[in-house]
């Protein structure tokens, strides 16, 4: 058993594809956000970074405000590219404004499932 291959932050850093699902029916939507894993650097870093934002604050968020921006932080570290993307989401930045919208909590739970699962990454790494 070699486990030194296992490095987390260096396979979800590498980054996997998600396909985009429909809110309503489940079905993609013909596009996919190359997403970055929770355990990459750069999801952690951002994550603590808006953490201490908030904490240093002189108007504290609410523990479930505090959950909430933490959550969007996570999910826009995770994008990194948009891949068929069309219309006002052809890019990642027009992707992460949406994420801070509360009608867009759908997509903010697709890529936490999604980049929060240490699988989708490990089977992207397998197949590379």
């Amino acid at each position: 058993m070699d486990i030194s291959t296992l490095d987390l932050q260096q396979i979800t850093g590498q980054g996997a594809p998600m396909d985009v699902l429909h809110p309503g029916t489940g079905e993609p939507m013909g596009g996919q956000l190359l997403l970055l894993g929770f355990d990459s650097e750069a999801v952690e870093t951002a994550a603590r970074d808006t953490a201490r934002q908030l904490l240093a604050a002189s108007e504290k968020p609410d523990q479930a405000d505090f959950l909430r921006h933490l959550r969007i932080a996570r999910a826009k570290a995770a994008v990194v590219d948009v891949i068929g993307g069309s219309g006002a989401t052809q890019d990642v930045a027009s992707v992460c404004s949406l994420l801070e919208q509360p009608g867009f909590a759908w997509l903010v739970d697709q890529i936490t499932e999604f980049s929060g699962d240490r699988a989708s990454f490990f089977k992207n790494a397998e197949t590379a």
